[in-house]
């Protein structure tokens, strides 16, 4: 959270609940609280590459989750981030999924 700029925005794809932007750093925090609440024991990220430049960063990660009642989630995401003054400012995910994503999240 010290990374983000005050009205940083999370843009989340997709059309289940928790699609949508997310500005703010409630709004974020709020975000990440209702996805551990949401899934059996938090959402698992593990990093495999992250490309830097002067205004842009992005992350790709694989997220698992489980959830009882649906298949788990198992789904490679690139999360685009745009920086200012060392901030991030806005947060873009990029699902390799999406209609998985947003069945497990329905």
């Amino acid at each position: 959270m010290a990374l983000l700029a005050v009205d940083a925005t999370l843009h989340v794809p997709g059309t289940q609940s928790l699609a949508g932007d997310h500005v703010g750093l409630e709004a974020i925090l709020n975000f990440m609280v209702a996805t551990t609440a949401t899934t059996d024991g938090g959402e698992r990220i593990e990093l495999i590459d992250a490309l830097v430049g002067d205004d842009h960063a992005a992350a790709y990660v694989h997220v698992t989750a489980d959830r009882a009642g649906r298949a788990s989630l198992d789904n490679y995401t690139v999360h685009l981030m745009r920086t200012i003054d060392g901030l991030i400012t806005d947060i873009w995910f990029h699902n390799r999924d999406h209609a998985a994503v947003d069945a497990f999240w329905s």
